[in-house]
């Protein structure tokens, strides 16, 4: 995989998540801290409500919040500057203005189109069909019910 997305002229998007340890990915493949890498966070009740929701046997540990720091910090340390952090809230609530400022960050055009899909599950997705039904019924970030739950003050809202 990691050859692969090397050998393309154009980025190539690449999503993982956490609840298994990749830290050591890094060492073993140095190349990687030569890709963008961007951390897509979100209110971590909401995160333990959805891994609940999928799996009432979760542990602390699939949550992934320490696997996801470890990436963090071998990033900062190695390139010396904070790697991009989206706020998924802030996403939701501004998908326009947090896209275009994500793409001018890391020097990619924005594409308007990125912000609309056709309705349907993709191939791509099958392994984790379960955790994706908002995309499997075409909810763009504008559309998707904007619930809250009390707020843990948050220093910065984004850092892009």
């Amino acid at each position: 995989l990691l050859q692969s997305m090397f050998s393309h002229a154009r980025p190539v998007f690449f999503k993982e998540t956490t609840e298994y340890p990749h830290a050591n990915l890094f060492s073993e493949h140095p190349s990687m801290y030569s890709m963008t890498h961007t951390f897509i966070i979100r209110d971590p009740r909401r995160v333990i409500n959805s891994h609940f929701a999928v799996n009432p046997d979760v542990t602390c540990a699939e949550i992934g919040f320490e696997n996801l720091y470890d990436i963090f910090q071998i990033l900062r340390d190695r390139l010396g500057k904070t790697p991009v952090v989206v706020d998924s809230d802030l996403l939701v609530r501004q998908p326009g203005e947090i896209i275009s400022a994500y793409c001018k960050r890391i020097g990619i055009p924005p594409r308007t189109t990125a912000l609309t899909w056709a309705p349907g599950a993709r191939d791509e997705w099958e392994a984790t069909n379960r955790w994706l039904q908002a995309g499997r019924e075409n909810l763009r970030p504008d559309d998707r019910e904007r619930t809250t739950t009390d707020r843990i003050p948050r220093p910065s809202p984004a850092v892009l």
